[in-house]
């Protein structure tokens, strides 16, 4: 059975710097510059969600970001 994640807001996450971070494990040592730490503003019904990275609002999707654990 899968586990479902949800994100909703105030979620501490990590927002990819760039495409490939996808593939990584973020907050391990050879990753540390491929992903932003960030915090959910609005989480919506369809996916997308905006977060708060570095002072300034960015638009993503569910399935681009990971919680902090």
């Amino acid at each position: 059975m899968q586990k479902i994640i949800k994100f909703k807001k105030d979620d501490l996450v990590w927002v990819p710097r760039i495409a490939i971070a996808l593939w990584s494990k973020p907050g391990t040592e050879f990753t540390e510059g491929l992903w932003n730490t960030g915090i959910i503003v609005e989480a919506y019904e369809d996916g997308n969600i905006k977060v708060l990275v570095d002072g300034k609002l960015e638009l993503s999707h569910k399935n681009f970001i990971r919680h902090v654990a």
